[in-house]
């Protein structure tokens, strides 16, 4: 899954960055602090819709 890898392969302090469905926000920040990323949020796109998730290891 791109949450654990990506959690073995970024550094401390290192962001991730996913790009998804607006209907998708809620369940992948569910996953990443279930992994044991830290300060996940969402960011909208141009026309208002949840498009990223970023979180910090």
């Amino acid at each position: 899954m791109l949450s654990r890898r990506g959690l073995r392969l970024a550094r401390p302090g290192g962001a991730l960055m996913i790009e998804h469905g607006e209907a998708q926000s809620a369940e992948i920040a569910a996953i990443l602090v279930a992994d044991g990323w830290h300060a996940v949020a969402h960011h909208r796109d141009l026309t208002g819709r949840d498009r990223v998730t970023t979180a910090r290891r």
